[in-house]
């Protein structure tokens, strides 16, 4: 970005054409306060372009088709003699899709409120599509969406972000006029990053989420403000409230698993990343993380980018024990068993599995303890243990290791929602133990693993 903290873009008008103009509607303020005139209304037609602007996008091989969508709108500021135009506190006009004559996806009319200035009735209009990507008419917020819905095809049309260059338009005292039409460029960006050689081990896994974060920590979506600069008729998003480093592609419904994965289609506001994380979260608590460098998104244009696991990537998985797993029965086991979870063989000796809530936890007995008998993929980071009873959580033991019994970290409970040990800094335990050293029984809701394993 051009510097820290503001997403600045002169846009390419042109290059993505809506040729027609929005159709303004009328719009009456308060005479007294503002000398507006009586209702005016601007008409013209709006028509993406080949491959430019949005709103919704078809695919014809490797060709992305623009179309219309029913109910897409615009949003319109105005500016007259150099000065931005207030209406009643209104600062943004919404034009809506006229359908009398039905719905054609390649042209359409808009038709809204016109912002009634006091004196002259020359204006220069800006407008600015998806209308609800604004957050209101009376402020310039505008919320660059952190969560975007997958597609295996394209990016999410609600995350297309498009802006024009002025168009002049004299305001009769009432009546219809015709103005030039709106030029549209996009404003964001686009990424079809395509994972190659994921881990095998994982491959079956449904992805819940992928996410992109800018590690240098700049804002990549959030609140911003919507910055028009009349006179060079240039846009420019600002930091304008809570932002985020991150976009998130949501994967929920998909089914997608990390062996199907093809592409990835991000819609980013345009900068220099320099480097950043893409992060693969499955349903079932896995994260593989790739670190790259120099990410250079630019307005209106696909960058298409392989992105292979490889050395210094990472895998984190979170190993999910509860009551209902490792063969744990009804009954207190008086000698030691062993059982299976997610490829991991664990030994057990005084446990129980017992009902409540709805949900199946384990029951420790004196001296009753779990430990995994077979070493975890990767490198132990942290061991969670939710006990139900504070006092007896204090009693809860949890020891980590490099080999079964050969433990380098022990530290007990001290409460009844998540106990969480982390391993130090620099260790690369592999086994570890929970243990239960009261002379009561100990509930736990759940027990949680999570190691990390780097290629």
């Amino acid at each position: 970005m051009e510097r820290k903290g503001i997403v600045r873009r002169r846009a390419a008008y042109g290059f993505a054409l809506l040729a027609g103009c929005a159709l303004f509607g009328a719009c009456v303020g308060d005479k007294e306060a503002t000398g507006a005139k009586d209702g005016v209304r601007i008409v013209s037609g709006a028509w993406p372009d080949g491959e430019e602007t949005r709103v919704a996008y078809e695919t014809d091989g490797d060709r992305h088709r623009v179309v219309w969508t029913e109910g897409d709108a615009l949003r319109v500021a105005a500016f007259a003699d150099g000065v931005r135009v207030s209406d009643g506190g209104k600062r943004w006009s919404r034009f809506d899709m006229v359908t009398d004559d039905g719905f054609d996806a390649s042209y359409m009319l808009f038709s809204g409120p016109a912002l009634m200035p006091s004196g002259s009735g020359k204006q220069r209009l800006y407008a600015l599509s998806p209308a609800g990507m604004l957050a209101g008419e009376t402020e310039d917020k505008l919320v660059f969406p952190s969560v975007q819905t997958y597609s295996p095809d394209s990016f999410d049309p609600d995350a297309v972000l498009l802006v024009s260059a002025p168009v002049e338009a004299e305001l009769p005292q009432s009546g219809t006029v015709h103005t030039a039409p709106f030029r549209f460029a996009h404003y964001t960006g686009y990424l079809c990053l395509a994972p190659e050689g994921l881990p095998e081990s994982v491959s079956e896994e449904r992805i819940d989420r992928i996410v992109l974060e800018r590690m240098d920590g700049e804002a990549v979506s959030g609140n911003f403000e919507a910055v028009i600069d009349d006179a060079a008729g240039d846009w420019t998003l600002e930091p304008g409230g809570e932002t985020l480093p991150t976009v998130t592609l949501d994967f929920a419904g998909s089914g997608t698993t990390v062996g199907d994965v093809e592409s990835c289609w991000f819609s980013l506001l345009p900068g220099t990343y320099g480097r950043v994380a893409v992060s693969i979260y499955t349903v079932s608590g896995t994260m593989l993380r790739m670190e790259r460098d120099g990410l250079v998104i630019e307005p209106g244009v696909i960058g298409r980018q392989r992105i292979r696991f490889g050395a210094g990537d990472t895998v984190t998985r979170t190993f999910r024990l509860d009551g209902g797993d490792l063969g744990i029965g009804e009954t207190m086991n008086g000698e030691k068993m062993t059982g299976t979870k997610d490829g991991i063989v664990f030994g057990y000796y005084k446990l129980k599995c017992v009902s409540s809530g709805g949900e199946l936890h384990v029951e420790f007995g004196k001296n009753g303890s779990l430990a995994n008998e077979s070493p975890f993929p990767g490198r132990i980071t942290s061991v969670e243990v939710e006990c139900t009873e504070a006092v007896k959580s204090r009693f809860i033991k949890v020891s980590m290791g490099t080999a079964a019994g050969e433990y380098a970290y022990t530290r007990q409970g001290t409460t009844n929602e998540v106990n969480c040990f982390e391993a130090p800094a620099g260790s690369d335990y592999r086994y570890m133990s929970v243990e239960n050293g009261n002379t009561y029984v100990a509930d736990l809701r759940n027990i949680r693993i999570t190691c990390v394993q780097e290629d």
